[in-house]
């Protein structure tokens, strides 16, 4: 009997082993598998949470050439993160003081009339919106104007000795002058000193004036009388 059951023990022993042998591996692949599903619907979760969200722009940009002469043409260009949809560009200066719009489109081009401008950019998307401004951005200057010639002269007739007295009176702002006096005298001074003409004669005087969008030349006639051909009431 003793051996009888001493088998029995035995068999009961060797069934449970083998019974775990199975178990174990069985139990570790659920284990695997529910591991594996979690983490494929977490990283679903992720992945789908982060296409969703999405986060406002950060509006900014440049422009090119920002300085020069009227009508400046300034092309701009979008620089915002974050996907903007619609953009708003806006202009003011001092005799436009609230904000212009100026263009909708993303890079635009738009001609500026002379002044001092700020910009502004309104970037926008489904997340919401924000704004770059950037204060006296444009400088556009008037343009430049040939010059037009045009002298004073006092007195333009009398007797010798003869002090005359020349004025500049161009028009356009002419950056650079030239006088010929006429008896070989010269000067590049805007309105130059008292010139003296000391001997008769009719002297042509004349004043070229010049910019960056050329030059023009004014003349006229000084006469300069021997005293004995001048009468000044006084027959003495």
């Amino acid at each position: 009997m003793v051996i009888r059951d001493f088998g029995r023990c035995s068999v009961s022993l060797y069934l449970q082993r083998k019974r775990a042998w199975i178990f174990y591996p069985v139990f570790l692949c659920a284990i695997l598998i529910l591991f594996s599903a979690v983490a494929a619907q977490t990283t679903a979760i992720i992945k789908i949470t982060g296409e969703i969200k999405e986060v406002p722009p950060v509006a900014a940009f440049i422009g090119a050439p920002t300085s020069g002469t009227a009508l400046l043409h300034v092309t701009f260009t979008d620089q915002s993160t974050h996907s903007p949809n619609s953009w708003k560009w806006e202009y003011r200066n001092e005799t436009v003081v609230d904000w212009t719009q100026f263009s909708t489109a993303q890079n635009p081009s738009y001609p500026f009339p002379a002044g001092i401008y700020d910009i502004r950019l309104t970037a926008t998307n489904t997340a919401g919106s924000d704004n770059d401004t950037r204060f006296d951005y444009i400088h556009v200057s008037a343009p430049v104007k040939k010059p037009v010639a045009r002298f004073f002269a006092n007195p333009n007739i009398g007797k010798t000795p003869l002090w005359v007295t020349f004025k500049d009176e161009s028009l356009h702002d002419p950056t650079s002058y030239y006088w010929r006096f006429g008896d070989g005298a010269t000067s590049s001074l805007k309105n130059p000193p008292v010139h003296e003409y000391r001997w008769p004669g009719v002297y042509k005087v004349q004043l070229t004036v010049s910019n960056s969008a050329g030059s023009d030349t004014a003349e006229r006639f000084v006469v300069a009388l021997s005293r004995w051909w001048w009468f000044d009431g006084d027959w003495r």
